[in-house]
């Protein structure tokens, strides 16, 4: 990491712990890090996002029915959740992923959340699951806890789940 960002980095968050939380400006901090970002690291992070969608179009070659579709569950309208997932959603139709943004209202509580993951669960069209947290004011960590393991751990892209020993036999 270079000097300049780790200081940067270490300022802010050093500051937060010692202190009340501080809202930094994520699209600063973002100009700021494809600033001091290296050509050969932007080089990788372009051929990682080429390769995704290279195996995607070659497997739909011998798979002509094959589409990978992520789904992403939000409760509520948090901004700063709502930036990540378009971030999520336009990263995703670059490769070629289908993507589907399942907003739920603010409020919903802890088993419909996790009655609609099971449904994604239960949705072969869908590949991926990631559950966008956090889940409200509402629903505690036990809760969110509850929400995450609800994830099949073939379809948890965020690995929040502890797969099972039997998964891997």
């Amino acid at each position: 990491m270079r000097p300049a960002f780790s200081r940067l980095l270490l300022r802010h968050h050093l500051h937060t712990m010692a202190g009340p939380a501080k809202i930094i400006d994520g699209a600063a901090l973002a100009r700021y890090i494809s600033f001091r970002c290296s050509p050969a690291f932007i080089t990788l992070y372009r051929s990682i996002r080429q390769g995704v969608a290279d195996k995607i179009k070659s497997l739909q070659v011998n798979h002509p029915r094959f589409q990978p579709q992520l789904a992403v569950v939000q409760v509520g309208s948090r901004q700063d959740s709502s930036t990540y997932i378009r971030m999520k959603s336009k990263a995703a139709t670059e490769v070629g992923i289908k993507f589907q943004h399942v907003k739920i209202p603010a409020g919903t509580q802890v088993d419909d959340i996790i009655r609609i993951v099971e449904r994604l669960n239960s949705d072969d069209k869908v590949s991926g699951i990631l559950v966008q947290l956090p889940l409200g004011d509402h629903i505690k960590s036990d809760g969110e806890r509850r929400v995450t393991e609800a994830i099949n751990p073939n379809k948890d892209v965020d690995g929040c789940v502890v797969a099972l020993p039997s998964l891997f036999q």
